[in-house]
């Protein structure tokens, strides 16, 4: 398996897509929503885009802190 192979063209199902990222969601302790996977199957591009909802996210708590201060 490669980063660049498609989750569903590597037998994945829409079920299976909720439990990944029930598992990543999980993991990072953010939500990632099921339609990021349906949206990027790409296994690399699913990584880049879960990567840049966190910077964003991260980036948005930044400044919520910042205006509290």
């Amino acid at each position: 398996m490669a980063l660049q192979h498609d989750f569903f063209a590597l037998g994945g199902s829409s079920i299976q897509a909720a439990q990944v990222t029930a598992l990543c969601s999980q993991a990072l302790g953010n939500e990632i929503a099921v339609a990021t996977l349906l949206t990027y199957p790409q296994l690399d591009a699913f990584a880049t885009q879960v990567e840049q909802q966190l910077n964003a996210l991260a980036s948005s708590e930044d400044c919520e802190f910042e205006m509290e201060l």
